[in-house]
């Protein structure tokens, strides 16, 4: 909390300045443009492409936007978007075994597996990601990450309740260089890249090409019932990226983009608590061995993890004339994994989860954008189809017995939108927009019990079902100056429904309404610039997980609302030529309004209305110090981060045994660069003070409460090498 309160009386002050308007409230921002970029003490202009109405300045544009450059990632030693919340403000990134669950605002899910969706979603060069699996790709040559936070029913639809997350890769350009980057770290950890980008002759054509494999040793050390010993989250990951570009005309462009991706390593380990839910311990032949030591467990059963996905992109634009554009983005992408992990995390032998998966996807949007004298508007048509099956094997071992779910799942889902702006004065702007999506889902399987050698049918026949939703906005902004600008906005979004993969029932969408206002504020002389925004959210029909321990299965049921009230605020300051800050703040007031659940193995209504929601902690904090030191041959960058983060709960019960108190990271580096940008060395430690915390927690297993395993500390040493 001291963190808060300093951060929130400096930055009341600074608001104080803005003519005539005062705010007590606040959150923050911060980009670094390119690598040659960190000496300069003047405020860039910053361009986006999250509006889809080409690349526009992130300080005009009336949503609450991060944008995250190359550069700032590679600082920070960001290699996927789970360390993401170090940059952007209202983001908690948690996984379950190696699924992604992506928190914005509050807003997120733990429903992971066949039948469900996210609440809030990923996007890889325009596609998106269905399968949470996929959203931990490794980073390789960026060209920035774009955070949307709130709704984004208008111009991306479905799931996207919480807000999206746009990862973009870079696009070739007519300059020949090359890259290598090479790493050391602790555990024995290796990593190499190389890029290179390049014109193809005289013809309009250029193309960009990179590798990079990644190699560490476990951090956990394991012990099974025989005594042998092991690691646990390790790594071993290779990514391809490439891309081409054709330009045949003035009028017309054509961008090809490729990635794969693909992991042999063990999925993210739990440790036992000790604990139930209820704080007290399970019985005695199910109470794990207590190891004091945060990076040590016990397991009975040694897990393992293989994936592979990748997909390609093409995207075409015409030009029709200047006040015309047309564009299709064609898309496909393929999943296939498998996953062996000991759920109940310990050297009990009472959980054991097998699952294997392969996913196809296609989509395909034709987007119009027209844009003359005062109003401009995007239309736009979008189709995508999925294609998903699923074997999920559960061995209760503690009851003799051993339940599996086929699943194979069908959905396609179609939408039209428009979105259009009207400067009806020359200091005020107008904006409306809507969305109409269809989808249809459609699962097939039956379930079986196995115990002593004869099999069980599970209620659940094959079924579809169809939704629709219409999901309009409108905003309106007021800018007095070239440097700020308000906004208020009214806009809503909609989750698919979907289907409980234990039985086929189908639970409906989950629907929300955001109200925001906030405003963005440079101030050339100061150097400063300020973003600020303030939102409610009315949240109804949520989809609520619970754990049905008899059917090794989860539950989703439309069994709550919700209301969330937030407040963030960004800020970038130079306080000289070599010293920049930049900071970000979120305080979430994110609760159940009517939620009346029961745990596991209980009859007893619970009334859980008031408490908070799962993964949205009350404040969070971060702050990042760049300091520039100039050398006869180069410079030296000095980078400190700190991240704090308040109490988060991992279940609607807000039990003290699920959860995880206040916490805070630090992070260092020191950078070499030399002159020119023809190479840097930068030496880096992360979580200095070996900080034993969780993003996520687990209570099915008879053993108790299980609790994810984040890193300890770490340091590595990177080299990258350019030649033009």
């Amino acid at each position: 909390m001291d963190f808060a309160s300093k951060f929130t009386g400096l930055t009341v002050g600074v608001i104080k300045t803005l003519p005539g308007f005062y705010c007590a409230t606040i959150g923050a921002q911060s980009l670094i443009a390119d690598s040659n970029s960190s000496n300069s003490a003047a405020l860039e202009h910053v361009l986006v492409t999250a509006t889809k109405s080409g690349a526009v300045d992130l300080q005009g544009v009336p949503l609450a936007i991060t944008a995250i450059s190359a550069d700032e990632l590679d600082l920070s030693g960001i290699d996927s978007i789970k360390d993401l919340p170090l940059l952007a403000p209202g983001i908690m990134v948690s996984q379950n075994a190696s699924y992604g669950q992506i928190y914005i605002r509050g807003i997120g899910t733990n429903n992971v597996f066949i039948g469900g969706d996210p609440s809030s979603t990923v996007h890889l060069n325009g596609a998106y990601l269905a399968r949470p699996t996929s959203v931990f790709t490794e980073f390789l040559e960026l060209q920035r990450i774009e955070v949307l936070r709130g709704p984004q029913g208008t111009l991306y639809g479905r799931n996207s309740t919480g807000g999206t997350i746009n990862i973009i890769t870079l696009k070739p350009s007519d300059d020949y260089f090359s890259k290598i980057s090479a790493e050391l770290g602790s555990y024995d950890k290796t990593a190499i890249s190389v890029f290179v980008n390049g014109p193809l002759g005289a013809s309009g054509l250029a193309a960009n090409v990179g590798v990079s494999h990644k190699q560490r040793d476990g951090y956990i050390n394991v012990t099974y019932p025989d005594n042998a010993q092991g690691k646990l989250n390790d790594e071993d990951r290779l990514k391809i990226q490439s891309a081409l570009t054709w330009a045949p005309s003035e009028e017309l462009s054509i961008e090809l983009t490729m990635d794969y991706f693909t992991g042999d390593e063990t999925p993210p380990t739990h440790k036992p608590s000790g604990q139930t839910s209820t704080g007290g311990a399970p019985p005695a032949s199910l109470t794990p061995t207590h190891i004091n030591d945060p990076w040590r467990v016990a397991l009975s059963t040694a897990p393992d993890f293989h994936e592979e996905n990748g997909g390609a992109n093409i995207k075409l634009e015409w030009q029709i004339n200047q006040n015309s554009r047309l564009s299709s983005i064609s898309s496909y992408r393929q999943l296939d994994f498998d996953l062996l992990a000991d759920t109940d995390y310990s050297d009990r032998a009472a959980l054991i989860t097998a699952i294997s998966e392969e996913q196809t996807q296609s989509s395909q949007e034709f987007r119009y954008n027209y844009a003359q004298g005062d109003f401009a508007f995007i239309a736009g048509l979008y189709y995508f189809e999925e294609q998903y099956e699923s074997d999920i094997s559960v061995q209760i071992l503690i009851a003799d017995r051993t339940v599996f779910h086929p699943r194979q799942l069908e959905a396609d889902a179609s939408a039209a939108y428009i979105d259009a702006a009207w400067q009806f004065h020359p200091q005020w702007n107008a904006s409306f927009g809507a969305r109409y999506s269809r989808e249809k889902k459609s699962l097939m399987g039956q379930s079986v019990i196995t115990t002593a050698g004869s099999g069980i049918e599970l209620p659940g026949n094959p079924d579809s079902e169809s939704w629709t939703d219409f999901s309009p906005k409108v905003g309106i902004s007021y800018q007095p100056s070239e440097r700020l600008m308000f906004y208020a906005s009214i806009t809503d979004g909609f989750k698919s429904g979907g289907f409980n993969f234990s039985d086929n029932q189908t639970y409906e969408p989950e629907t929300i309404r955001s109200y925001e206002v906030g405003f963005k504020s440079e101030f050339p002389e100061q150097r400063i610039r300020l973003n600020a925004s303030a939102f409610y959210y009315d949240y109804t029909d949520l989809q609520v997980l619970s754990f049905i321990p008899e059917a090794g299965a989860v539950r989703i049921s439309n069994a709550a609302d919700a209301e969330i009230r937030g407040l963030e605020l960004e800020l970038l300051m130079y306080l000289n030529d070599q010293w920049r800050l930049s900071a970000n703040m979120t305080s979430l007031d994110a609760v159940y309004v009517d939620y009346l659940t029961r745990r596991a193995n209980t009859l007893i209504d619970i009334e859980v209305s008031g408490n908070h929601l799962n993964s949205a902690p009350e404040s969070s904090f971060s702050l990042v110090s760049d300091y520039t030191q100039a050398l006869s041959g180069g410079s030296i960058l000095y980078r400190l981060e700190n991240f704090w983060q308040d109490t988060a709960y991992f279940t609607a019960f807000n039990d003290e045994a699920s959860r995880q108190k206040p916490y805070n990271v630090i992070n260092a580096s020191i950078r070499y660069s030399v002159s020119g940008g023809q190479w840097n060395v930068q030496l880096y430690g992360k979580n200095l003070a070996n900080k034993a915390y969780t993003t996520a927690s687990q209570d099915f297993s008879p053993t108790g409460i299980n609790e994810l395993i984040s890193p300890p500390r770490t340091f590595g040493i990177k080299g990258t090498f350019r030649f033009d």
